[in-house]
């Protein structure tokens, strides 16, 4: 297993993982081949892959947004087969490990409250939920 930043010729896989792990809306997926297309452009050492290569498979995917004041982890995927053996640890640990050497100082993690299975793995490696913290946005393209 290897952690690398993900390319262009990743991104279709990384699509497949992102609706298999119900990551990516209906109807969203043109939305999210943009985005990442756009983050390897910009960022590309914010988006990281985990790939067994033995097996040529990409297994989980993570990205890093990064602002001085407030950096966030978001978009952390794993192959439901490859789930429970450290590999959402590896990655977010690398992403982390990435922004700090930008600069972040505060970390924070965007995650959708159906996905339960990212608050124990949250709080295993150590980070604190927000209890009076909530998410707004407002979708521009309406």
């Amino acid at each position: 297993m290897i952690l690398r930043e993900a390319n262009f010729a990743d991104i279709a896989k990384i699509l497949s993982l992102y609706e298999e792990t119900k990551l990516i809306p209906t109807g969203e997926t043109d939305l999210f081949a943009n985005l990442l297309k756009e983050k390897i452009q910009k960022d590309p050492d914010l988006l990281v892959v985990a790939y067994d290569e033995e097996r040529d498979i990409l297994v989980g995917c993570i990205m890093g947004l990064y602002d001085p004041l407030a950096s966030y982890t978001r978009l952390l995927a794993v192959n439901p087969v490859y789930r429970r053996k450290g590999i959402g640890i590896l990655l977010r640990n690398e992403i982390v490990d990435r922004l700090k050497k930008r600069g972040a100082v505060f970390i924070g993690s965007l995650m959708y409250v159906s996905n339960r299975p990212i608050y124990g793995l949250l709080k295993k490696m150590g980070w604190t939920q927000l209890e009076d913290c909530h998410c707004f946005y407002i979708d521009t393209r309406s």
